[in-house]
């Protein structure tokens, strides 16, 4: 089994989507209250709920590929920190937009996004809770996902599943949208680091 921990607001529009996409999958659900201003701490909260030696996190506004936890659970290696899929982009009614970052990095450099950041990597990862905990506390505030990423392929190999696994939903909300170059610069500079 895979613990999945999702940030929740009081009012998440796309939740009972999110859940249904999750339907006859392995994993756990672990609901965290979203804070405001400060994701790390959510995301450390999230993954400190549950017991399984996998942990994973999706937002409350997107949706997983039936099958998906199951394929990357098989895609795991001895070595490796962890397993990410491919993704699409889809407008708020659910229709595809574009592909991911893995495909297609360069329609994000747009929005300020630093090549050296993301390494092609946002949604969907199956992490090792023994290597995730070894990058505890997560750095950066707002965007300790990428930093994250980082520190794991120090400690094994991301495994990367070729195929896609997630649905991100883009509308007015993403908080993709709404870092600073403060925060990005920040973030940036502890991967140089």
């Amino acid at each position: 089994m895979i613990d999945v921990h999702i940030i929740v607001k009081p009012y998440e529009r796309w939740l009972r989507q999110c859940l249904d996409s999750l339907k006859g999958e392995p994993v756990n659900i672990f609901f965290v209250p979203y804070v405001e201003g400060d994701t790390a701490k959510a995301r450390m909260q999230g993954f400190g709920k549950g017991y399984s030696d996998f942990v994973s996190f999706i937002d409350p506004d997107d949706v997983v590929v039936p099958g998906v936890f199951k394929r990357c659970m098989e895609a795991m290696t001895r070595d490796c920190s962890g397993v990410y899929t491919d993704e699409i982009l889809v407008s708020d009614q659910g229709k595809y937009l574009m592909e991911g970052w893995s495909k297609n990095e360069q329609p994000f450099f747009r929005y300020g996004y630093r090549r050296n950041l993301m390494q092609g990597i946002h949604h969907l990862r199956v992490l090792k809770r023994s290597a995730v905990e070894q990058c505890f506390p997560l750095k950066t505030k707002r965007v300790p996902e990428p930093i994250l990423m980082h520190e794991l392929k120090r400690i094994g190999p991301l495994v990367h599943l070729c195929e896609v696994g997630y649905k991100w939903r883009i509308h007015e909300g993403n908080t993709f949208f709404k870092y600073t170059e403060n925060e990005l610069d920040e973030a940036v500079n502890y991967i140089r680091n």
